[in-house]
């Protein structure tokens, strides 16, 4: 028996190798499985994420879906909703520029009626004849509170040069045409208060003015915002026969307006 046969069995060389290449593959085995295993958790994880995006990205698109739905449906039911409301705009000298809507819903029940009495304070006062002038001029006094009735007198005066006979003279004239009449009144007015307490009138007159003076005419546009009330019938057969429910003007603010 030789010395090596004296060695154990895993000390003799080539049981060494053969041990060493059973670690090598044992560690090649493990490494392979590890990858794996990694490879098949990443795939794990990557599915589950593309899943959970997928259902995620669903919801949404079934939750813009409804929205959509539901804003189609509310359209429809509004289309018979849908009007078109008429307005008229006005550019003023200065700038200014006044969008009122012709119709309006909180007009006065006698809205012909209002519409008679306004255009007729405005063109007696507004329009010039001197065969004509002083009963116009009475008639726009009859019909004006004490303040506007003043202003109005102070216009006309002999001593103002801004005056219609100090302007026009005895040969001239002034003719007036009411473009429109549109009532201002808030629509909540009637709302937020109840019946019997005083409602402020208010209307917007557009209207064109034609001025002639020894041959020369001239064409102007005027828009006057006009505050009227009710102030009972006159006591005077006289005054009532010109004027017979008591329409008052109790504000008149004119302005320029192109045309």
């Amino acid at each position: 028996m030789g010395f090596l046969d004296k060695l154990p069995l895993s000390l003799t060389p080539k049981t060494k190798k053969a041990n060493k290449k059973a670690e090598i593959k044992a560690m090649e085995s493990n490494k392979e499985n590890t990858i794996f295993q990694f490879a098949t958790h990443w795939s794990d994880d990557y599915y589950a994420s593309a899943v959970s995006s997928k259902a995620r990205y669903q919801a949404l698109s079934f939750f813009a879906l409804t929205i959509a739905g539901l804003q189609a449906i509310a359209i429809v039911f509004m289309m018979p909703l849908k009007k078109e409301i008429p307005i008229a705009i006005n550019h003023f000298d200065d700038g200014y520029v006044s969008v009122t809507p012709i119709a309006n819903a909180k007009a006065p029940k006698a809205k012909a009626q209002v519409e008679s009495e306004l255009v007729r304070y405005i063109t007696a006062r507004e329009s010039f004849s001197l065969n004509s002038y002083p009963i116009q001029f009475s008639l726009v006094n009859l019909l004006s509170s004490t303040e506007v009735s003043d202003n109005y007198m102070q216009q006309q005066s002999a001593t103002n040069q801004d005056s219609f006979l100090n302007i026009l003279g005895a040969d001239g004239f002034r003719k007036v045409h009411i473009d429109s009449v549109n009532f201002l009144d808030r629509s909540s007015w009637v709302d937020k208060h109840p019946t019997g307490i005083p409602h402020k009138n208010l209307a917007q007159v557009d209207y064109t003015v034609t001025s002639k003076k020894a041959g020369h005419e001239v064409e102007k546009g005027y828009s006057v915002l006009v505050s009227w009330d009710y102030t009972g019938i006159p006591n005077s057969p006289e005054d009532r026969w010109r004027n017979w429910d008591g329409f008052t003007v109790t504000s008149y603010q004119n302005n320029q307006r192109n045309i």
